[in-house]
């Protein structure tokens, strides 16, 4: 299964448990999980997901200009009780100079 397939299962889950939950536009192969905040199902999305998906977009932005965006404009919103999570699945001590993409542990070309 791709991160692709899971997200997208996630998301239709998602969406029949609480049709309330908020997504954020674009994102939704970054979906990783559910998790319940307070009782209501909300999306948990993975933060390294997140940035490789704005660093494929062809808009020219640096590694910096996509956390930079995310950080204002997604981690620091809160939209109500059906705001999602944001998880990092990478290790917190990784060198930023490494050459990380922004995935974790899902190959984007796996099949």
């Amino acid at each position: 299964m791709t991160q692709t397939d899971l997200s997208n299962r996630l998301v239709d889950l998602l969406a029949d448990i609480n049709p309330d939950a908020v997504l954020w536009d674009g994102l939704n192969d970054a979906v990783v999980g559910i998790a319940l905040r307070g009782s209501k199902p909300v999306a948990v999305y993975d933060y390294d997901l997140m940035v490789g998906i704005f660093l494929a977009r062809e808009n020219g932005w640096s590694r910096a200009d996509a956390v930079e965006w995310i950080e204002f404009n997604i981690v620091g919103a809160y939209v109500g009780t059906s705001t999602p999570f944001h998880i990092g699945l990478s290790d917190p001590w990784m060198d930023d100079d490494d050459g990380n993409d922004g995935g974790t542990f899902f190959d984007a070309g796996e099949a």
